[in-house]
Order: C-alpha cells, then structure tokens, then sequence
C-alpha cells in the first residue's frame, strides 16, 4: 500500500521526495495528493535552506538529525532525503500533523 507518492520505503530508510519553498516568512508543510511542500525562513545561499531543511524535519519527526540525510538535490528546489529509524507511515503521520 503507497501512503503518499511522495513517501517510499528503501533498504533501511524512509525515502521523502521534497519541493522546497525558501525565504518564506514562517517554516510549514503543504502536503496535496501528489506533493509535499517544506517552506523554510533561509535563503537559497551558502547551504543555509539545506541546514535549516534537515534540522525543521528532524524536529517534525522528533528524531535526531542525523537520522536524516539530504540524498539529492542539494543546489535544486526539489529534493531528496532519506530518514533513519521511522516507517514511512509514521512519517506521514508526523508530516500531517505539522502541515497546514
């Protein structure tokens, strides 16, 4: 059973595929049928949305961060990351009750 396009099982980890949305003026989670949107406070610069993408994940998921892992897309709006020690329902579960 898929719970989410965007949210798939792989080896050891949960898979979550990503559309960042920098400079916003608050960190939130849009999550439609077919996407899950992050807006992050940071800029698109020196890594700083990057950082501030893993560390917001690590506190919705209540998890260490580095449990979390930025796989792909690290200088695009669309990204990867791999999360450690949740199954994928937990984590869409955690993201849905965060989102707006």
């Amino acid at each position: 059973m898929t719970i989410h396009p965007c949210i798939r099982e792989a080896d050891n980890s949960v898979i979550i595929t990503l559309k960042i949305r920098p400079s916003y003026p608050k960190a939130k989670i849009l999550i439609t049928d077919y996407s899950i949107e992050l807006h992050v406070k940071e800029p698109p610069v020196k890594n700083k949305a990057n950082q501030a993408i893993l560390k917001f994940l690590s506190k919705v998921l209540e998890i260490p961060s580095n449990s979390i892992q930025l796989v792909q897309g690290q200088k695009s709006r669309t990204k990867i990351v791999a999360v450690e020690g949740l199954l994928p329902q937990q984590v869409y579960e955690k993201l849905i009750s965060f989102s707006d």
